[in-house]
């Protein structure tokens, strides 16, 4: 459960220097 829910905090909430500060979700969504 822990695990689980870093997994979403890192992948919905946690902007990524590397993504121009969007999420992973954001960036995947932008890419599709």
């Amino acid at each position: 459960r822990v695990i689980g829910d870093w997994i979403g905090f890192y992948n919905h909430q946690r902007p990524h220097q590397a993504l121009g500060m969007k999420t992973p979700a954001e960036a995947y969504a932008l890419a599709a």
